[in-house]
């Protein structure tokens, strides 16, 4: 809290530095307990988004980019089932599944385009 409380002294506006200090250092109110369960859950969500959604659709869509060239992919499952990867990321909580869930989104859209086209 030195750190603002010294650019409040020299009077510049660090609004976005106090939100990163609170969001990072300060704690809510709440019990130790409390804390232990929002960490549980959050974790508990994480992994499932991860072992039942990301995982599955990156290994399809390897299993597309791997396919051989000459060979026609004819599986229009994938097609389908690319915009369920959109989901991880309305309830992430670790920035690493969403930067999970962005990567296999790209690569299945890519391939639901070229299996459409």
């Amino acid at each position: 809290m030195d750190v603002i409380k010294i650019f409040d002294f020299i009077g510049l506006e660090v609004h976005f530095v106090r939100f990163i200090y609170w969001a990072v250092f300060d704690s809510y109110g709440g019990s130790l307990e409390t804390k232990w369960l929002d960490l549980m859950s959050s974790i508990q969500i994480d992994s499932l988004s991860l072992l039942l959604i990301i995982l599955p659709l990156f290994l399809m869509s390897l299993h597309f980019l791997t396919a051989p060239i000459k060979q026609r992919y004819n599986s229009k499952m994938q097609a389908f089932l690319a915009p369920i990867s959109l989901l991880p990321l309305f309830w992430f909580h670790s920035w690493d599944v969403c930067c999970l869930s962005i990567h296999v989104t790209i690569m299945n859209m890519y391939c639901a385009y070229y299996i459409s086209d």
